[in-house]
């Protein structure tokens, strides 16, 4: 083989490299229009759920809409603060609570607000409307709700799915930090972000 087409071939592999390198830099944005897998096996019509910064081994997922409020903030971060500048972020992460994700995942599929608006004076009326004849058909579990009972989004349409109850503990204990270090009150807003979501679990819990 001469130089001249070694060279070639040499140029076309950094070109093609670089193509690869770009593409998978790109976040991905899932389709609104077909079912397609969601990250982590779930097959679903997630209506544009944008997965930020997709090269972290610890990335986020939310709806495309509110892209643009967390996409200066990385996962990390919102983890541990639990906000993206002067906005409440409530992080579920599905590396601890799998089916809680899946549920609001589902939830959001479902035409479901990642914005949320906190109501815990209607927590009990809520809760009661949304689990109403709803029953649990495995033991150690829970009933997730997703908008949540302390939402004013949440209640009666509210999406219900039976969650094993560490993760409900779990979780609970998550928003009850949230609420506190964030000193949110009724009528305040927040957003709901998924981190880890390669780790949203594929079905609804079957015991």
């Amino acid at each position: 083989m001469s130089t001249r087409t070694r060279g070639s071939v040499r140029r076309r592999l950094i070109a093609i490299a670089a193509l690869v390198l770009v593409i998978t830099q790109i976040p991905v944005i899932r389709n609104t229009a077909v079912d397609i897998p969601v990250i982590g096996g779930v097959v679903s019509r997630v209506p544009a759920v944008v997965e930020l910064f997709a090269g972290e081994a610890n990335g986020m997922a939310v709806p495309g809409q509110w892209k643009s409020h967390v996409e200066n903030c990385l996962p990390v971060t919102i983890k541990r603060e639990k906000r993206c500048g002067d906005l409440p972020v409530l992080p579920v992460d599905a590396n601890v609570t799998p089916y809680i994700a899946h549920n609001v995942s589902a939830a959001w599929a479902n035409g479901a607000s990642a914005m949320l608006t906190l109501m815990r004076s209607k927590a009990d009326a809520n809760r009661a409307n949304a689990l109403a004849g709803r029953v649990r058909n495995f033991s150690n579990t829970s009933l997730d709700e997703y908008p949540m009972a302390t939402t004013a989004e949440g209640g009666r349409g509210a999406r219900v799915e039976e969650v094993p109850e560490r993760e409900n503990s779990s979780q609970g204990g998550t928003m009850n930090t949230f609420y506190y270090v964030n000193k949110m009150s009724d009528g305040d807003q927040f957003l709901v972000v998924i981190i880890n979501p390669r780790e949203i679990a594929t079905y609804a819990y079957q015991g």
